[in-house]
Order: C-alpha cells, then sequence, then structure tokens
C-alpha cells in the first residue's frame, strides 16, 4: 500500500522535503490509516491511497478517495518589528505599514487606545501634531490565533549640541583633547572635524589626529596647528549644525629668517641693529651681547650704534624671552666702513653752444672702494666720465653722478645747458574744458636757448586732415568752436631763430554732454521706445519698484527700442519706473531721462480700448457732417420754366439762373452717368420709371421747405442711400434733352462732367 500526495508517492524525492525528515514524520496505523505528525505548512495538498492486491494476476492499484488537506497557521507579524520607534515631524504625514503572515491570510487593523483607528494594513497620518505621539497596536487576526505588534511614535528632534568644543590654548609639543557632543531623535549622529574649513583628514594635522564617538584627539601640537577647527553633526535627516573653536599655540622665540646675518655701516653713521624673532606669545625681554659679552638688556628688540667707530664693529647677539622660554643667541657680524665720498664732483651747472666738445669727470673713494656712474633721463651711463664729442639740441638736461658701495650711496647733479640752438620742447601740463565747444590749453616752455621764442599750437580732429593753427608768445591759448565728440590731437610747437621743436602729441575728447533720450513710452506688449539722443552710441535701461529703492540696470541697446521682460531677475509690476540714459565710450553717461511707469495688462486693454472708441467717434461725426453737408447745402435759386416738349407732356423742365457753366450747376451725382449712358443706351423709354421720378419730385418739395423764399427743383435727385444705381425719369430726361437729342454738344458740359464726376467719387470714397 502506498499513501500519495497529489499523485506522487510520499516517500518520492518532490518538493514536500527530505525524504527522512517526512517519513520521521509518517506513521501507518493499525486499518491502514496515515498520521502525519507535526503538520508543516508546506504538507497542504490533495492525498489519496493506493492498494495493490499481488495475489491475483495480473497486478492491479485500487486508488482510494482523494483527500485534501488544509494546514492552518496562526497569525505572524513580520514587520514592524516588537517595540519599533517611528520618528516624524509636525506637520508632515506618517505611513506605517503592517506585514503579518498566517493561512488563512490574517485580517489587520490599527488601535490605539484600544480604538481601531485603521483598517488596513497602513497606518496613515496626514499631518501630525503633537496629540500623535504615543503607541499604536498593530493586530492580526484569524480562524487560528492573532498577533500583535506595538510600536511608538515619536516626533524627531534635530542634532544638538551637548558638548560643543570651546577655544584653548596649548604649549607647542603637547597633546589636545576636544569633546564634542550632540543628541537627536533618532539618535543616528555622524561627526566630522574641519580645520580652516577643510576636513582634518585631509590636512596635515590629519596624520596627528584621532576621532572617537565626537572627539577629537590631537599629538605633538605644532604652531602651524593654530587656528579654527570646527565640529560638525549630522542627524539622520541629512541636516547638519556645526560648532567652531579656536586653538592658539603658544611656542618660544625662534630665530626669523628676516634677521640680517651681516650688517655694515659707515664711520661716523648712525644705525640700529633688530633682532628679529618669531614668538608666541611676543618677546618680553632682549638681552644684547657684544664679542659674547653682556652689552644691554631691555624690553625693545632694537640696540643703536651712535657715531660708528672701528672698534664698534664685532659679532653682536640677542636673546629673546617670552613667558614659554627663551631663544637661542642670534648673533649678526657688524663690519665698520668708510662711505664714499667725491673725489671729484661735477658742477651743479655748465652750459655749452651747440657743436662743441666737453668732459666732465666724476670720481669718489671709500672702503670697500666705490664703483661711479651716471644717469641722464633715467638711462645709466657705466663710466665716470660724461663725454661729447659735439654737444647736440639732445644733450640737454639734468646729468646725476652715483657713488655707491656697500655702505652707502650719495649722488650729485648737474644741469648741462645747451645755447645757440632751437628750443626746448614745450610740456604740455593740461588741457581743461571751456564749456563744451572749447579747450583751455597751458604749457611749460623749455628753454629758450638765450633766443626769443614763439608758440604755435595745432589741433586737429583725428578723423579729419585739417589742422588749426594759433600762434602765441604765451604759455596758454583756448581753442574753440570744436565739433562734439570728436577726438583732437594737440601739440605745441616752440620756435626760435635757430628752429623748431615740437612737444609730445597729446589727445582729448571735446568737452561734450550727452543729452538724456525724450518721448520715453511703453506699448501694450511691453516695448520701451524713445527718441535717440545726439552722439548717444548706446543706451541704458535702469528701473525701480518703488520710489524710495534705487535704480538696477535691466541692460543696454544700441537700439532706440527695448523689450521689457517680466521673467528675469526683475519683476515688472504697476509700480515699477523706467528711465533711460545715453551712453557713449570716453564720455560719461547722460543724466536719467524722465520715468515711466510699466502698465498693467488690464492698463493696456483699457488704452487701447479707449483709442479705438475715440477714433470711432471721431469718424462717426465726420461722416455725419460730409452727409448733411452733402445733402442739404444746395444753392437755393429761383427755377425758371422753359418750353415742355409735346413728348414730354407730363413732366416739367426747369433751368438755373445763368451762369458761366450753366450746365455744372444744376445737375447731380445721377448725371454722372450721362457721358457712358450716350454710347452703352439710346433706345430705352426715359419715362417708364415715373414712380421714382414722383418720389423724386416729393424730395424737391422737402428742398422748397428749407429755401421758402424760392421755388427748388432741381433736374436730378440724387438718393445717397441708394447709390449711382438710382435712376428717374429726370436722369432720362435730361439724357435726352442734353446727351441723345442734342445735336452738337459743347464739349464744356464733357470737361463739367468728368470733373464733377471725380469730385463725387472722391466725396463717396470719404464717406
Amino acid at each position: 500500500m502506498k499513501i500519495n500526495k497529489e499523485a506522487r508517492d510520499v516517500t518520492d524525492n518532490d518538493e514536500i522535503g527530505d525524504i527522512q525528515k517526512k517519513q520521521s514524520r509518517i506513521a501507518r496505523g493499525k486499518h491502514l490509516d496515515l498520521t502525519l505528525h507535526s503538520v508543516e505548512p508546506n504538507d497542504e495538498g490533495l492525498y489519496h491511497c493506493v492498494v495493490t492486491r499481488f495475489s491475483r494476476q495480473p497486478t492491479k492499484s485500487e486508488h482510494g478517495a482523494i483527500i485534501k488537506l488544509v494546514v492552518n497557521a496562526p497569525p505572524q507579524i513580520t514587520s514592524p518589528h516588537k517595540n519599533h520607534i517611528v520618528y516624524g515631524t509636525e506637520g508632515s504625514s506618517l505611513d506605517v505599514d503592517c506585514t503579518a503572515e498566517g493561512a488563512p491570510p490574517p485580517e489587520v487593523t490599527w488601535t490605539r487606545n484600544d480604538q481601531i483607528i485603521s483598517t488596513s494594513n497602513i497606518l496613515h497620518i496626514d499631518s501630525m501634531t503633537k496629540s500623535d505621539k504615543g503607541n499604536y497596536v498593530c493586530l492580526a487576526v484569524n480562524v487560528e490565533g492573532k498577533a500583535t505588534v506595538s510600536i511608538e511614535v515619536k516626533f524627531s528632534k534635530p542634532a544638538s549640541f551637548d558638548i560643543s568644543p570651546v577655544n584653548k590654548t596649548i604649549i607647542e609639543g603637547s597633546n589636545l583633547l576636544w569633546h564634542c557632543h550632540a543628541s537627536s531623535l533618532p539618535e543616528r549622529i555622524t561627526y566630522n572635524w574641519y580645520f580652516d574649513k577643510k576636513n582634518v583628514k585631509t590636512t596635515a594635522v590629519g596624520l596627528r589626529v584621532t576621532i572617537r564617538d565626537g572627539d577629537l584627539m590631537l599629538s605633538n601640537v605644532q604652531k602651524s596647528d593654530r587656528g579654527w577647527y570646527s565640529c560638525e553633526v549630522t542627524d539622520s535627516r541629512g541636516q547638519a549644525s556645526s560648532a567652531s573653536a579656536f586653538l592658539d599655540v603658544l611656542y618660544p622665540p625662534e630665530p626669523s629668517p628676516l634677521h640680517p646675518v651681516l650688517t655694515t655701516i659707515g664711520v661716523g653713521r648712525n644705525a640700529t641693529l633688530r633682532c628679529e624673532v618669531d614668538s608666541n606669545p611676543p618677546p618680553t625681554l632682549f638681552t644684547w651681547s657684544k664679542n659674547g659679552h653682556f652689552a644691554a638688556a631691555s624690553s625693545s628688540n632694537n640696540y643703536t650704534i651712535t657715531r660708528a667707530k672701528d672698534s664698534d664693529s664685532g659679532i653682536y647677539g640677542c636673546q629673546a624671552e617670552n613667558e614659554i622660554g627663551k631663544s637661542a643667541v642670534i648673533e649678526t657680524h657688524v663690519v665698520i666702513a668708510e662711505p664714499p665720498i667725491f673725489a671729484v664732483k661735477p658742477p651743479p651747472e655748465i652750459r655749452i653752444r651747440e657743436g662743441y666738445p666737453l668732459e666732465v669727470n666724476c670720481e669718489g673713494f671709500g672702503d670697500p672702494l666705490p664703483i661711479v656712474y651716471w644717469i641722464h633721463n633715467q638711462k645709466r651711463i657705466s663710466s665716470s666720465l660724461l663725454s661729447f664729442q659735439k654737444v647736440s639740441h639732445e644733450d640737454y638736461g639734468l646729468y646725476e653722478c652715483v657713488v655707491s658701495n656697500s655702505v652707502e650711496t650719495v649722488s650729485s647733479k648737474m644741469n648741462l645747458i645747451v645755447e645757440d640752438t632751437r628750443p626746448q620742447p614745450a610740456v604740455i601740463e593740461s588741457i581743461t574744458c571751456n564749456g563744451e565747444d572749447a579747450f583751455d590749453i597751458s604749457w611749460s616752455a623749455g628753454f629758450d636757448s638765450s633766443k626769443t621764442q614763439t608758440f604755435v599750437v595745432h589741433v586737429s580732429e583725428k578723423s579729419s586732415k585739417d589742422t588749426r593753427i594759433i600762434t602765441t608768445s604765451e604759455t596758454q591759448a583756448t581753442i574753440d568752436d570744436l565739433e562734439p565728440f570728436s577726438l583732437y590731437r594737440i601739440t605745441v610747437e616752440s620756435r626760435n631763430v635757430k628752429g623748431v621743436t615740437n612737444s609730445s602729441i597729446v589727445e582729448k575728447q571735446s568737452c561734450s554732454t550727452l543729452e538724456p533720450p525724450s518721448k520715453i513710452s511703453i506699448d501694450y506688449d511691453d516695448s520701451l521706445s524713445w527718441s535717440a539722443a545726439y552722439g548717444a552710441k548706446s543706451y541704458r535701461v535702469e528701473a525701480r519698484d518703488s520710489e524710495t529703492s534705487e535704480y538696477r540696470v535691466l541692460g543696454e541697446t544700441n537700439e532706440p527700442y527695448f523689450h521689457l521682460s517680466s521673467d528675469g531677475a526683475f519683476p515688472m509690476s504697476r509700480s515699477t519706473e523706467v528711465r533711460v540714459r545715453s551712453l557713449r565710450p570716453h564720455y560719461p553717461p547722460s543724466t536719467p531721462s524722465h520715468f515711466v511707469r510699466v502698465p498693467t495688462e488690464q492698463e493696456s486693454i483699457t488704452t487701447t480700448t479707449a483709442w479705438a472708441l475715440t477714433g470711432g467717434v471721431v469718424f462717426f461725426l465726420l461722416f455725419i457732417v460730409i452727409y448733411l453737408y452733402c445733402r442739404y447745402n444746395k444753392p437755393c435759386k429761383s427755377p425758371k420754366k422753359i418750353r415742355r416738349s409735346p413728348s414730354v407732356a407730363r413732366e416739367h423742365d426747369y433751368v438755373g439762373e445763368p451762369s458761366p457753366h450753366p450746365i455744372t450747376e444744376i445737375y447731380y451725382e445721377p448725371s454722372l452717368k450721362l457721358l457712358g449712358d450716350r454710347n452703352g443706351r439710346g433706345d430705352g423709354n426715359p419715362w417708364e420709371q415715373r414712380d421714382e421720378a414722383e418720389d423724386s419730385l416729393g424730395h424737391l418739395k422737402a428742398m422748397n421747405n428749407r429755401c421758402p423764399h424760392k421755388k427748388i427743383f432741381p433736374l436730378v435727385d440724387f438718393d445717397f442711400e441708394a447709390g449711382e444705381d438710382s435712376a428717374s425719369a429726370v436722369d432720362d430726361m435730361l439724357r435726352n434733352k442734353y446727351i441723345y437729342e442734342a445735336e452738337d454738344v459743347p464739349a464744356q458740359l464733357f470737361a463739367d462732367l468728368r470733373i464733377e464726376r471725380l469730385r463725387r467719387e472722391f466725396k463717396q470714397s470719404q464717406l
């Protein structure tokens, strides 16, 4: 007999598990029963019994009924774990998921103070308040039992220092310990130390630093360790805070690299020796010695030698002392030497005529032996003898003889004046503005070589070849009528009987003043525009958001317009004031223009609508005036009855009073058709539109009311509303009388008709 699970032998090596483990829990009963000990979840499935009888042939298996084994399990909560603490912040949301296992699947609820607050596996709080802090219970229940897990909800707390580092002063070579501790909720804090804003581990100090639980230990402190240290703490949410402290390192005096090893003093001169040391704190006592013997002691690092003599030479030593200790003896070798003096000194002034030879000697001596050289126009002449084969105009000037050794440097100046030559160049000292179109030029005259000299000022615009010349004997001149915004080149020419010498060229911009732009306006699309200012090369747009704030630059443009963008760093509003300055290179900006305010969108729409309505009203009124003028401003003349033709017995013909052009004074708009209809319609009946003619006569009666003293019967009544297509019997009558039946139509009639047609078409186009 075999017991199968889901058509498999329970002894087979399948997914049920290890065979030996399975067999240890299986037992067969007396009546072919199956006993399964220590039931596990994976024992669940379908079971049936298979019986094979070997006493019959052939062997045949008999299958028993299928039995389904359902394995139930009590709930188990896998998350969160027991006594779990959940942290949140006030005003934030909170979600906690409770995951439970069991068979059948358990139902999960959240309770607080024995009250159900959620029937799902997720505990959700929209906005946390202080009342939400406390204990919550996750309850999982099925038919086999229940399971609970309690959690606690707390507010998180940012890291705050319980112990922060404090300033410390320590002696060089000692060890240092700084405590740093902070607390937060949850208590997950990381510590970092910084030295001079750099992570201490990345600096030379880091080689001697140990950090443990926020505390910093620094061994063998050096004077280079002096500076600011910061302890930075970071909580579980990534928020960081820091506390800083200063480390002051004390050390005894040490020789400074600036301390001189050798000092040379001239005989009879005064000199001061200095004891240059580096220490913290500064030295309070200096002890001086000479050749190993005590010389002086003072709180100053200076030792003075007065009127030095040979006996003052020797080895001087100084020893500095502060609260920490004493320095080693710092030595200085003092040498007493002879300072240089002139053996041959040049005269202060030499006058010589151009073309003559000249030699000037300069000599000196001292201990050690000095060097001698000349200086002219900032150039060195490496010789003690100043020699000229022929003195020229360019040799004029100041010469300086220098005698120098290791003790001292002395010099003597000589002025060489070259006579009987052209004048020396003038030096332009200043060019100032005299109004906007003039310069005041002043210069200092060069040596005139004992000859009378005059000056010629040359002024030319850089972009022009024209040069203006002013001749004067003074050392100043005024140049006027300058072109605005122009660059001028100025030279001063010195003249005497021997020749001409020019000064150096000086360039100067004309003294024009930029005017601010005018007619500033802002269109509905935030486009700022203005009238260009004369001389301006570009423009600067400035704005401010209130009357009390400062103007800020929005941008610069080369064109007389600028688009105001509200998307930039300066938002536009109704109170924004905008102004413009004119700009040009080499000139200061102009004064600001008057400001305009930025209109709002509604104001722009209102302004546009107002202009449209105003234009519409003006156009309508103009139309009414023209219409009334054309309709009623007709001449009131006494009509004259003419002979009635038998063929037109039902109508009356009238003509106006005599005039130079009688025809042009008695017809109206439909008469303009006469020219076109003469060749286009000649066989129609002129009396087919009797009703329209009668309507036209009614209009004539209205005209009689307007001129009661005269009867007005115009030949043609023009209906302005109907236009030129409104014909009448009077029209046909006129055509027959003056065009069709006339044997000789006057040329003047055709000319008048053409002119009147053009006039009427023009009036109609205006309407």
